[in-house]
């Protein structure tokens, strides 16, 4: 059957677990780079509203920087405290970044459960109560391919999707064709593009890649070359 989610109440900003540093919407929210990810929240909701309850929206890269992770992370949390159900799901697996990102232990997360090996929990935040945090978990398989399965789409757009907006970071996946794979699984996608690093022809690549796949683009960011 489908998993079910189970929530772990964890403080973002006790114990030896803090958030890093490129989480500025919690640790720094009035600094000029939450006031970017406000902006970037602002014009990314309309086209969520029109996607009503259940949007389900992939970040990709042409590029494969572990700071790329950041933009997704931000986004979710700015959701959430607009009052926004929100889940972020780290489709990077044993590559993804969200639980260094909000100091949380890897344990049991996707990896580990698209392998069969335990169940599928999630974290949640006393400082955000509508916020769900997946990570991409830890697991000696090869599961990247599941991701595709099935059973994770029926998932992903039930159970998943009951939680209101899921955001999946796919940030640090290997390569434009995986890349192209998750988004068309969620069927809709944000482009993240490091500016002057990635080539101008791999980023046209991926949006006519997700074009052809029927992908609609909701928007793209462009991070400074210093973060990308």
């Amino acid at each position: 059957g489908a998993a079910r989610g189970r929530g772990r109440g964890a403080r973002m900003h006790e114990g030896p677990g803090k958030p890093a540093r490129a989480l500025v919407t919690v640790l720094r929210p009035e600094s000029a780079e939450s006031r970017n990810y406000r902006g970037l929240l602002a014009r990314t909701m309309p086209r969520l509203e029109q996607m009503k309850k259940r949007a389900v929206v992939a970040f990709v890269s042409a590029g494969q920087s572990a700071s790329r992770a950041s933009v997704p992370a931000n986004l979710a949390v700015m959701l959430s405290r607009s009052g926004r159900p929100t889940c972020l799901v780290d489709v990077g697996l044993q590559a993804g970044q969200s639980s260094a990102l909000f100091g949380v232990a890897e344990q049991d997360g996707l990896a580990s459960w698209l392998a069969g090996e335990s169940g599928l929990s999630g974290y949640q935040f006393d400082e955000l109560p509508e916020f769900t945090l997946i990570t991409g978990g830890a697991t000696q398989d090869r599961v990247f391919e599941r991701v595709l399965h099935p059973r994770f789409r029926e998932w992903l757009h039930a159970d998943a999707s009951r939680r209101g907006t899921v955001l999946l970071d796919a940030t640090q996946v290997d390569g434009i064709a995986d890349a192209q794979a998750v988004a068309s699984v969620a069927g809709s996608a944000i482009v993240v593009i490091g500016r002057d690093v990635d080539p101008v022809s791999e980023t046209r690549a991926l949006v006519a890649e997700l074009r052809s796949h029927g992908v609609e683009l909701i928007g793209t960011v462009l991070l400074d070359r210093a973060l990308a």
